[in-house]
């Protein structure tokens, strides 16, 4: 039982120590930054900050990067009328052709078709 406290206790210390990336890829989707930048912005090494990152949240920076990009380009798609390139392009996705196929990989269908659906509703 105590080790459950420690394991929790260090978890939410990372978590802590990771909310300015957490909160900067949040705030900024739409722009290209690295593992380093981020790392170097909690004044730790990439590679630190990578293991911390999946302690901590059970996946990958750049998963969690892609996962937020796709959830934001989702709301917009949703949301607004917008050519998919515009929100692929303001998600972070600065090739369409390579959001398309990411968001396909995640969703199972490709972003026009989730367009398709939801306005069908």
């Amino acid at each position: 039982r105590m080790m459950s406290a420690d394991v929790d206790r260090k978890k939410s210390k990372q978590l802590t120590m990771l909310l300015p990336a957490l909160q900067y890829i949040n705030n900024n989707l739409s722009q290209d930054f690295s593992i380093a930048f981020l790392a170097k912005m909690l004044k730790i090494t990439p590679q630190h900050f990578c293991k911390i990152f999946r302690e901590t949240l059970n996946m990958r920076p750049n998963s969690y990067i892609i996962t937020r990009r796709l959830e934001e380009a989702k709301r917009q798609i949703r949301e607004n009328r917008l050519p998919i390139a515009e929100i692929s392009h303001r998600c972070g996705f600065h090739d369409p052709g390579y959001f398309s196929t990411v968001f396909k990989k995640y969703e199972g269908i490709s972003p026009a078709e989730y367009r398709r659906r939801i306005t069908e509703k």
